[in-house]
This record gives structure tokens, C-alpha cells and sequence, in this order.
């Protein structure tokens, strides 16, 4: 899975001219700006536990879903996209400290000479992203679906192999590459956001809770204590450690991890390589890398596998 460095600048040379040949003069968005549902604090009548995401009080259990999710600012944590154009494979990766904001029926990601890390088809790429894109959410036909919109964009990101610089690629682009345009599943507590479309998955973590990360875009602990609580998004190679799922999803994007999950998990979604895993239950796994090892402790759960040499027992 090392592919030479002239594949690797093919492929993502590829990647900006399709997302150019996609990008055409799509100057004004749909400029239907809904209400946010954001439901506040102070509708906390007999029965109503919604909590927007933003908050760090940890009242939410069941999750929130819709348009009543976004609402704040976000870390983008982790990215997944299926069908990126030009490539090979998924491109795959993690924000390093790209941000998301959703304010009164828009979005907006940005960037500020940020280095977001990741494969693309295999091959290991940094995005350094400078500028901004934003587009519109609205609610969807269905419950807990959204419809989003890429509208603009200012600034570029660089792509880079081996820390050469091969494309340069607009602000809008790149959001046409990360962001869903159109309906895509929205699922949130108090921990993390999950949007879910065909072809795109993004992680997002409430600013407060990620903390302020300037260097790679890892969590600070790398060695969490046993038990602890689940952090959402593990993004460093060789952690080994004991998380409560306590009802929320998890997300793998390292490498070399052994991670034991207590408790009940909805969604639990491996995008690292050679991991050793071992779970109670879960709604539903998700192995997206290569050579993982699950192993159930409970009730074995519904399996998507989509790498090669994984092992569930």
C-alpha cells in the first residue's frame, strides 16, 4: 500500500482537475436560509432532554438528529469520502484542526494555514489549508436528515506528497470534495456529529471538547486510562486503552492500536490498519482499513467490511 510518489502526484492531480471540472458557475447557492431548529435550554419542559452538541453538559443519551445538531462551532475531526473524483480508493483522513461552524441555516469550513493529513487511494497526502468555504443546511424530507449546500469559497489547498506541493486546489473545491451536496443523515450528543451521506462521512467534535490542537490534529492523551471515557475520534497510532462507549460512537483512525470498548455502542467505525479490537456490542461495525482483528465480548452485531485481511471472531 506505498505506491511511488509520481503515482501518488497523478492521483491527486486528478483529484483537483475533476473537483474543476465539477466546480462551474455555481456562483449563487440556493439563498433560502431556514431557521435553525436548535432547540434551547430553556425548553427543557417535562420530557425534552435535546441538548445542542456545542453544550458540554452531558445530559443527552439518545442522540439528537437533524438540524437540531448543527448548531456552533466544530473541530472537523475525521473525513471519509467513498468516491472522490480521480481516485483509485477513498480519500480518508483527519482535519488537524480544520474548523466548522454552523450559525443560522449555514455552514462554514475553515482553515488558517491548517495541515489536514490523509491516503488518497493508498497513498499518504497533506492538505494545508488557508481560507474558507461555506454553503446552507436545511432540514431534509425525512427526520434526522439535512440538505446541504456548497455555495462559496475563498483561499486554496495545497496538496502535498512527500512534502512537495503537486496541486493547488480553491476553497470551494475542496468543500465539494469534503462536504455533502445534498441529503445526508445527521446523527449528535453532547460527545460528536456523524454526517453520513452516500459517498461522504464526517466526524465532528464540539470546539470546547476537542481543545485547542495546533500540531498534528491528535487528542492529547495517547495512553487514556482504563475505563475512561469514550473520546468519539482516536487519531494516533499504537493507543492502547479502555473506553466506556457509554451509548455514543466510536471512531479508529490509527494504526497498531489494541482499544477495548465497554457498553453499548450504536456505530463503531475502524479506518486504521492493523488494530486489535475487542467490544461488547454494537449496533453496527464499519471496517473500512486493512488487517484489523474484532473480537466480541457479547452479542456479535451486524459487520461491514470493506478492507481486506479483517478478522472478526
Amino acid at each position: 500500500m506505498r505506491p511511488s510518489r509520481i503515482l501518488a502526484a497523478s492521483v491527486v492531480l486528478a483529484l483537483g482537475l475533476a473537483a474543476c471540472g465539477d466546480d462551474g458557475d455555481d456562483e449563487t447557492a440556493d439563498t433560502t436560509t431556514p431557521t435553525t431548529e436548535a432547540t434551547t435550554s430553556e425548553s427543557t419542559a417535562e420530557g425534552s432532554s435535546t441538548t445542542a452538541p456545542a453544550s458540554t453538559e452531558a445530559t443527552d443519551t439518545g442522540g439528537v438528529t437533524g438540524t437540531a445538531c448543527l448548531d456552533g462551532d466544530f473541530t472537523l475531526a475525521a473525513f471519509r469520502t467513498e468516491s472522490a473524483p480521480g481516485l483509485d480508493g477513498p480519500l480518508l483522513g483527519e482535519g488537524g484542526g480544520l474548523t466548522v461552524t454552523f450559525a443560522d441555516g449555514t455552514w462554514t469550513l475553515a482553515g488558517d494555514d491548517t495541515a489536514a493529513s490523509g491516503t488518497a487511494g493508498g497513498i499518504d497526502v497533506t492538505l494545508t489549508v488557508d481560507g474558507e468555504a461555506t454553503g446552507t443546511v436545511a432540514p431534509g424530507a425525512d427526520e434526522g436528515v439535512v440538505a446541504f449546500t456548497v455555495a462559496t469559497g475563498s483561499g486554496s489547498a495545497d496538496v502535498a506528497v512527500g512534502g512537495a506541493t503537486v496541486a493547488t486546489l480553491t476553497l470551494e473545491q475542496l468543500a465539494r470534495t469534503l462536504v455533502p451536496d445534498g441529503e445526508a443523515d445527521v446523527t449528535c450528543t453532547t460527545d460528536v456529529v456523524t454526517v453520513t451521506a452516500d459517498a461522504i462521512e464526517l466526524t465532528l467534535l464540539p470546539a470546547d471538547a476537542a481543545g485547542e490542537d495546533e500540531g498534528a490534529g491528535s487528542p492529547p492523551e495517547t495512553e487514556p486510562a482504563a475505563a475512561g471515557p469514550n473520546p468519539g475520534v482516536v487519531n494516533d497510532n499504537d493507543v492502547t486503552g479502555t473506553y466506556d462507549c457509554g451509548g455514543t460512537v466510536f471512531t479508529l483512525n490509527g494504526n497498531d492500536g489494541t482499544i477495548t470498548l465497554v457498553g453499548s455502542c450504536p456505530q463503531v467505525t475502524l479506518n486504521g490498519n492493523g488494530n486489535a479490537l475487542v467490544l461488547d456490542t454494537a449496533d453496527q461495525v464499519t471496517l473500512n482499513g486493512d488487517d484489523n482483528q474484532v473480537t466480541w465480548t457479547g452479542t456479535p452485531g451486524p459487520v461491514d467490511d470493506n478492507g481486506d485481511g479483517n478478522t472478526v471472531g
